[in-house]
Protein backbone atom coordinates (compact mmCIF):
# COMPACT_ATOMS: atom_id res chain seq x y z
CA UNK A 1 0.00 0.00 0.00
CA UNK A 2 1.16 3.67 -0.86
CA UNK A 3 1.31 6.27 1.06
CA UNK A 4 -1.49 7.94 -0.84
CA UNK A 5 -4.31 4.53 -0.45
CA UNK A 6 -3.71 5.00 3.42
CA UNK A 7 -6.32 7.52 5.70
CA UNK A 8 -5.78 8.85 8.79
CA UNK A 9 -7.87 8.18 11.79
CA UNK A 10 -9.25 12.16 11.62
CA UNK A 11 -10.16 10.80 7.94
CA UNK A 12 -11.65 7.45 8.74
CA UNK A 13 -13.72 8.89 11.52
CA UNK A 14 -15.06 11.84 8.87
CA UNK A 15 -15.77 8.48 6.15
CA UNK A 16 -17.51 7.09 8.99
CA UNK A 17 -19.44 9.85 9.91
CA UNK A 18 -20.40 10.70 6.32
CA UNK A 19 -21.55 6.71 5.94
CA UNK A 20 -23.96 7.29 8.79
CA UNK A 21 -25.48 9.92 7.74
CA UNK A 22 -26.22 9.04 4.60
CA UNK A 23 -27.38 6.09 6.01
CA UNK A 24 -29.74 8.24 8.55
CA UNK A 25 -30.72 9.97 5.25
CA UNK A 26 -31.55 6.78 3.62
CA UNK A 27 -33.98 5.46 6.39
CA UNK A 28 -35.42 8.77 7.00
CA UNK A 29 -36.42 8.50 3.16
CA UNK A 30 -37.16 4.89 3.80
CA UNK A 31 -39.68 5.72 6.33
CA UNK A 32 -41.28 8.70 4.88
CA UNK A 33 -42.09 6.76 1.89
CA UNK A 34 -43.52 3.87 3.80
CA UNK A 35 -45.57 6.76 5.55
CA UNK A 36 -46.48 8.15 2.40
CA UNK A 37 -47.69 4.62 1.16
CA UNK A 38 -49.76 4.25 4.62
CA UNK A 39 -51.49 7.61 3.87
CA UNK A 40 -52.35 6.57 0.58
CA UNK A 41 -53.65 3.49 1.34
CA UNK A 42 -55.73 5.03 4.12
CA UNK A 43 -57.21 7.33 1.89
CA UNK A 44 -58.12 4.92 -0.81
CA UNK A 45 -60.14 2.64 2.11
CA UNK A 46 -61.69 5.72 3.16
CA UNK A 47 -62.72 7.06 -0.20
CA UNK A 48 -63.79 3.21 -0.95
CA UNK A 49 -66.30 3.12 2.59
CA UNK A 50 -67.60 6.75 1.05
CA UNK A 51 -68.43 5.34 -2.28
CA UNK A 52 -69.86 1.97 -0.72
CA UNK A 53 -71.59 4.82 1.47
CA UNK A 54 -73.44 7.04 -1.35
CA UNK A 55 -73.94 3.92 -3.31
CA UNK A 56 -76.20 2.80 -0.51
CA UNK A 57 -77.57 5.61 -0.13
CA UNK A 58 -78.59 6.17 -3.29
CA UNK A 59 -79.67 2.61 -3.54
CA UNK A 60 -82.19 3.56 -0.45
CA UNK A 61 -83.39 6.29 -2.38
CA UNK A 62 -84.18 4.39 -5.58
CA UNK A 63 -86.05 2.28 -4.07
CA UNK A 64 -88.21 4.62 -2.02
CA UNK A 65 -89.29 6.76 -5.39
CA UNK A 66 -89.92 3.72 -7.27
CA UNK A 67 -94.15 3.95 -7.61
CA UNK A 68 -95.51 0.73 -5.44
CA UNK A 69 -97.63 -1.76 -7.05
CA UNK A 70 -100.42 -2.00 -4.08
CA UNK A 71 -100.94 0.80 -1.67
CA UNK A 72 -99.64 0.65 1.29
CA UNK A 73 -101.62 2.10 4.23
CA UNK A 74 -102.17 1.24 7.93
CA UNK A 75 -105.33 0.02 8.12
CA UNK A 76 -106.61 3.23 10.55
CA UNK A 77 -105.73 5.64 7.73
CA UNK A 78 -107.77 3.24 4.85
CA UNK A 79 -110.77 3.65 7.88
CA UNK A 80 -110.63 7.45 7.71
CA UNK A 81 -110.22 7.70 4.10
CA UNK A 82 -113.57 5.40 3.54
CA UNK A 83 -115.34 7.14 7.06
CA UNK A 84 -114.75 10.71 4.81
CA UNK A 85 -115.48 9.24 1.42
CA UNK A 86 -119.00 7.98 3.10
CA UNK A 87 -119.33 11.30 4.59
CA UNK A 88 -118.73 12.95 1.45
CA UNK A 89 -121.36 10.93 -0.25
CA UNK A 90 -123.83 11.25 2.25
CA UNK A 91 -123.57 15.51 2.23
CA UNK A 92 -123.75 15.43 -1.66
CA UNK A 93 -127.05 13.36 -1.64
CA UNK A 94 -128.55 15.18 1.10
CA UNK A 95 -127.86 18.15 -1.13
CA UNK A 96 -129.05 16.43 -4.18
CA UNK A 97 -132.66 15.60 -2.55
CA UNK A 98 -132.62 19.01 -1.04
CA UNK A 99 -132.84 21.29 -4.38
Amino acid sequence: MSNDDALTDSERAELEALRAQAAARQNAQARAELEALREAQQKAQRQAQEDARITHIREVNRRAMEPDEDLHMPFAQKLVLGVLAVIVICCAIYYYLRH
